[in-house]
C-alpha cells in the first residue's frame, strides 16, 4: 500500500515542485491557503486554526507530513510580526498537536537561526537568530523536539532552481537576466551555502521511507559568493559573463554564513553541489 503523504504549502516554490515529483509514487495530498493551486488532491485550509487542522489530519491519517507552509521573506516577517508568528510558529504548533505518534514530520527550517559566527554553524552549536523569522523557526524547532520524536528538521540556506523563472529566488533572477543578455551587479563579498531545488527534492524522497536517524540536519553546498554561484550556474563563457556582470560589494550582515553539512554527508551519504 502506498504511503499517505500531506504536503503543506503546495502553492509555494518548494511545495509545488515536491508535490509534482512524488504525486504519482505515493498517495499524496496538498494544502494551500491564500493562493489557489491547480493540482489534483489539494485542499484549502487555514492551518492557523487548530480545529480545522485537527479535523484534516484525523480524516487523512497521514503517514508522513512535509510541512513547507510558512512566511519566508525575512523583511516581511519584521514588518508584520503578528502575521509571522501565526504563519510560522502557530501553524507548526497546530500540526504537531494534531499528529499521532506514528506520523513522521519533515519540517523546513532555516540557516537564519545561526548568528554571524560562520566558523561554527553545526547542528549541535548554540544558535542565536538574527531576525524575527529565524526566531519563529527556532521556536518551531523547539516545539517539534519537545512533543514528537519522528521528525527531520532541515535547516536550509537559499534554495534556487535553474533560472527558468526569475521570481523563485535572487539566484534564479540573476541567471534569468543573464540569459536575456541584461547587465547586472552581483555581490562578490557575500558568501552563503546554497541548495538546488532538484537536489533538495531527491533528498526529501529518501526521508519518506527512512525510519531512523531522526533529528536536525543542515543542508547546503560548499560556500560560494553570489557572484561565483551565478557564474557556476549560468553556463556561459567567462568573457561574456564579465561583460554582463559587474562585481558589487554588499552591505548585509553577516557577510559570510555558510553552514556545516558534514552530518548529512556522513549519515545519508548525500552531498549538495
Amino acid at each position: 500500500m502506498k504511503k499517505k503523504i500531506i504536503i503543506t504549502g503546495v502553492s509555494g516554490f518548494i511545495g509545488k515542485s515536491f508535490f509534482k515529483k512524488i504525486e504519482n509514487s505515493f498517495n499524496t495530498y496538498g494544502t494551500y491557503n491564500s493562493t489557489k493551486i491547480n493540482l489534483n488532491k489539494t485542499v484549502k485550509i487555514d492551518l492557523s486554526n487548530l480545529i480545522e487542522t485537527q479535523k484534516l489530519i484525523k480524516k487523512m491519517k497521514p503517514d508522513v507530513i512535509f510541512h513547507f507552509a510558512a512566511m519566508t521573506n525575512p523583511k516581511l516577517n519584521e514588518l508584520d510580526k503578528k502575521r509571522s508568528y501565526r504563519n510560522n510558529f502557530l501553524v507548526t504548533q497546530n500540526i504537531v498537536k494534531s499528529i499521532t505518534k506514528r506520523t513522521k514530520l519533515i519540517f523546513l527550517s532555516t540557516d537564519k537561526i545561526y548568528d554571524g559566527d560562520y566558523k561554527k554553524n553545526t547542528e549541535t552549536d548554540s544558535v542565536k537568530p538574527l531576525n524575527f523569522y529565524g526566531k519563529q523557526k527556532l521556536n518551531s524547532e523547539n516545539f517539534i523536539k519537545k512533543y514528537t520524536n519522528n521528525y527531520f528538521i532541515l535547516r536550509l540556506p537559499i534554495v534556487h532552481s535553474n533560472g527558468n523563472i526569475k521570481k523563485n529566488s535572487l539566484i534564479d533572477k540573476f541567471i534569468y537576466e543573464i540569459r536575456k543578455n541584461r547587465k547586472l551587479n552581483i555581490f562578490s563579498n557575500v558568501v552563503r551555502s546554497f541548495v538546488k531545488l532538484n537536489e533538495l527534492n531527491n533528498f526529501m524522497v529518501k526521508l519518506i521511507n527512512c525510519d531512523e536517524d531522526y533529528g536536525i540536519y543542515n543542508l547546503g553546498s560548499k560556500p560560494y559568493s553570489y557572484l561565483d554561484r551565478v557564474y557556476l550556474l549560468s553556463c556561459i563563457n567567462k568573457n561574456k559573463f564579465n561583460k554582463l556582470v559587474k562585481p558589487n560589494l554588499g552591505k548585509v550582515f553577516p557577510l559570510k554564513q555558510p553552514i556545516n553539512v558534514s552530518k548529512v554527508k556522513k549519515i545519508f551519504n548525500f552531498s549538495f553541489s
